[in-house]
């Protein structure tokens, strides 16, 4: 099965006010807990955008561990141009 930008969500796990000075187009905010995995469907690549690589990072990898296709921005927001 190939897999295109529709199946792709980047998902901003920064403060509100963060978000709401500059994010990546398209992203969704999100405050992340264990409930919160519940709405993102496993059928999507997930990105995970942040303020620390290592939180994302420790996001993604307990996502895979739920069978999410997860991944995370390497070096954070501030990697993004």
């Amino acid at each position: 099965m190939k897999k295109n930008n529709q199946n792709l969500v980047l998902l901003d796990i920064r403060k509100k006010e963060d978000f709401a000075k500059a994010h990546i187009k398209g992203s969704q905010l999100i405050e992340f807990d264990e409930n919160s995995i519940l709405n993102v469907p496993k059928n999507n690549i997930v990105v995970l955008v942040g303020d620390s690589e290592k939180q994302t990072q420790t996001i993604a990898e307990k996502l895979r561990k739920k069978n999410f296709d997860a991944y995370y921005l390497v070096g954070g927001i501030k990697s993004w141009t």
